[in-house]
């Protein structure tokens, strides 16, 4: 069910809600595309529980101007903590990722990370004027030549990594 919703999403620019209450279970990478948001009502009631191998969720970037996406009030973890490999990654492959949000989300004891920011295009305005708010981090944030003008306000990182933000080599 939640990949259908994600395929309609995705292919509308729509919004992915999560209602409160809810644990969506499900085994495959939830992939995103910018303007396609992901909205639940709360990190303590709208819970997406992920049981794979890979990333829970993925934001893909296919064209040079990626930008107005929302990560919103609901929490993502592994099924059996440690497992996975990162929460959320955001991945640009072409172009640039901008005008994002994140926001009273919580990312709990995945293998990796809890928040990837991987920018393989080598310029470093990859990511730039978005908003990381009232989220919970365990594990840690990598960011990866991640430009400037990104806000993190009220933000809890804790576990085993800490917070590794690098700019251009």
């Amino acid at each position: 069910k939640l990949q259908n919703a994600l395929s309609a999403a995705i292919a509308n620019k729509a919004t992915i809600y999560i209602p409160a209450g809810s644990v969506c279970r499900y085994t495959q990478t939830l992939v995103l595309h910018p303007s396609t948001n992901l909205v639940g009502e709360g990190h303590a009631t709208s819970v997406l529980l992920y049981c794979g191998t890979g990333d829970a969720v993925r934001v893909d970037t296919p064209n040079s101007d990626n930008e107005g996406h929302v990560i919103r009030d609901l929490t993502i973890r592994p099924c059996t903590e440690g497992t996975g490999t990162y929460g959320l990654h955001l991945k640009i492959t072409n172009g640039s990722y901008a005008y994002f949000s994140i926001d009273g989300v919580r990312i709990d004891g995945f293998g990796a990370r809890a928040l990837w920011m991987a920018n393989s295009v080598n310029r470093q305005d990859g990511f730039f004027l978005g908003r990381i708010s009232r989220s919970i981090f365990k594990n840690g944030i990598l960011g990866q030549k991640i430009g400037d003008s990104i806000t993190f306000a009220d933000v809890k990182v804790w576990g085993k990594n800490n917070v590794d933000l690098s700019g251009m080599p």
